[in-house]
């Protein structure tokens, strides 16, 4: 896909972690520079991200089938459920002076997000002395030492958007409560060996609570409570055949090795229907409830840096991750909504709108193979 690309691994990998150096002799700065360096990289990445990875977790957790009451004792169906957040459609544009920068880093005045259009955006990063914490020079001429690394592009579309298809499993378990299960394990493998695994799963269990109370019974509103979960991880590792923070300049060399980015999201939601039938194909269902999401980004591997023993006199140090660092966030959010289901019988199709947070819209082809016995 477009926003992975080697310029955004090579951020990732070089500044999203907290790194332990090895070394002989080798002074508090360097320390103190990683660390500073993972500051930026986790400020960076979080307002890139922030359009996503704020709300995938919210429409992951959509679809469960409200036009619907609880199916009876053994019933079975098969849902295809597609979802989306919306996200108004802005500028997305970062302003980099809200970043975290330490002093060895500048930036462009402003940078990419994931769903804006790109822009001109890059970050120089000044190499110090290990010894002493100051601005490494080259004893041959005097400049700084210094590289310069463009900054992620964004996806040109202005208008945010979190897709995602899963088929879901519902069975009735009786007592008027039907358990649902959403499951997608993906492979993928390139061409060019980079491998990405992406694992999601839902379960949720709806319960009939007109049955409880006569007046309810009798009303043509039927009520039911929905709880749900759903979770995904995505896991993508270069090949070892990139030479991703591999570097061979006249300044210095680096290798890297085991690099992989992990995300993960999480949501949790309880949410009130009340379903009206109307004419014999149409049902209307209104929600009202509360969602929560959180999400973790972090990331593995091994790096090694080696200076030209010309420019400074120190030696080799190996830097390993110790304790990843990793963007974390998390947010419960009122969810009010509606739906309709079209059709009875074996086949069935639900439209289903939602605000939390954001648009929330989810489209469910719903197939009946078997309605179950008893109430």
């Amino acid at each position: 896909m477009k926003f992975i690309s080697r310029s955004f691994l090579s951020i990732c990998f070089l500044f999203l972690f907290q790194f332990k150096p090895y070394a002989q002799d080798l002074s508090f700065p360097v320390q103190q520079q990683i660390n500073e360096l993972s500051k930026f990289a986790n400020s960076y990445l979080d307002a890139y991200s922030r359009d996503f990875s704020s709300n995938f977790g919210y429409s992951l957790n959509q679809g469960w089938g409200y036009g619907k009451q609880p199916g009876k004792l053994g019933s079975i169906s098969l849902s295809l459920i597609t979802s989306s957040a919306f996200i108004p459609k802005g500028e997305h544009y970062m302003n980099t002076s809200e970043l975290y920068k330490p002093t060895f880093i500048t930036t462009s005045p402003t940078a990419s997000t994931l769903f804006s259009k790109n822009v001109d955006s890059w970050m120089r990063y000044y190499v110090l002395n290990p010894e002493t914490g100051e601005r490494l020079t080259d004893p041959r001429n005097g400049d700084e030492i210094s590289g310069q690394f463009d900054l992620l592009d964004g996806l040109g579309i202005e208008r945010g958007y979190t897709p995602y298809a899963l088929p879901q499993l519902n069975v009735g378990i009786g007592l008027g409560t039907e358990v649902s299960v959403r499951a997608l394990p993906i492979h993928l493998q390139a061409n060019d060996g980079d491998d990405v695994r992406l694992f999601a799963f839902g379960m949720g269990i709806r319960h009939d609570l007109s049955q409880h109370l006569a007046l309810l019974r009798l009303s043509p509103i039927k009520w039911n409570i929905l709880l749900s979960y759903t979770k995904q991880s995505t896991k993508y590792k270069p090949s070892l055949g990139h030479d991703f923070l591999n570097t061979n300049n006249e300044y210095f060399t680096s290798r890297s090795s085991g690099l992989e980015a992990q995300y993960a999201t999480n949501s949790y939601q309880a949410v009130l229907t009340g379903l009206y039938k109307a004419p014999k194909f149409i049902s209307l269902s209104a929600q009202l409830g509360i969602i929560r999401q959180t999400g973790i980004l972090k990331g593995l591997g091994h790096w090694s840096f080696q200076f030209d023993p010309e420019l400074v006199d120190v030696d080799q140090f190996y830097v390993e991750v110790n304790d990843p660092i990793h963007i974390s966030h998390g947010k419960t959010v009122p969810l009010i909504g509606a739906s309709m289901l079209l059709g009875q019988g074996f086949f069935q199709t639900e439209l289903q709108y939602a605000y939390a947070n954001v648009h929330l819209m989810s489209l469910a082809f719903r197939f009946n193979l078997f309605n179950g016995v008893g109430l």
